[in-house]
């Protein structure tokens, strides 16, 4: 929104590696007449489901984005000893997978945090992620007991007709850019 800031880092050299939206909905505000079709269903994550849920996470957070955001990938993970952890770093997170006919396609981790919103990491192919959105963020709504707000980050314009769809509003875009050395 600050194109003035954009064009100055971009005179200095700065190109654009990618652009960012955090989304946010409100607990217990899920679209009206959100029903799931019958062919899905949302559980919870099986150990099974990991390696899908962590390639697509890979995808949609890629490391050189991470070090800004509450993700860490060890805390995503099944096992004990990903238990112990998030249970000396008090993170309480849970796990919802979407199922179309038996198979995965779509993950979905709700984190929770100290600041302003707990956070959802979605995990779905980018190349089309709308189902994932439009049956799994809805669904968090309508079951959250929490009054907190729950945030998204996700890449920009992937999606962004199945967030709005699914109840969540844009609020913020960022520009991640870097300066080659040379």
């Amino acid at each position: 929104e600050n194109q003035g800031a954009v064009d100055l880092y971009r005179q200095l050299g700065f190109v654009s590696r990618a652009i960012r939206t955090t989304w946010h909905g409100d607990p217990g505000v899920s679209p009206k007449g959100f029903q799931l079709p019958r062919n899905i269903r949302i559980s919870s994550r099986r150990l099974s489901d990991w390696d899908r849920q962590q390639y697509w996470l890979d995808k949609a957070y890629p490391e050189y984005l991470r070090w800004h955001l509450p993700f860490k990938m060890g805390r995503m993970q099944p096992g004990m000893i990903s238990s112990i952890k998030r249970y000396f770093y008090d993170v309480q997170v849970q796990h919802f997978t979407l199922r179309m006919n038996d198979q995965i396609i779509g993950a979905l981790s709700l984190q929770s945090s100290t600041s302003q919103a707990d956070h959802l990491w979605l995990a779905a192919p980018l190349s089309d992620p709308s189902t994932a959105i439009e049956n799994l963020l809805p669904y968090v709504l309508r079951i959250r007991k929490k009054n907190r707000t729950l945030a998204v980050n996700f890449p920009t314009n992937i999606g962004k007709e199945a967030f709005e769809e699914a109840g969540f509003r844009e609020h913020v875009n960022l520009i991640w850019m870097e300066c080659p050395l040379n």
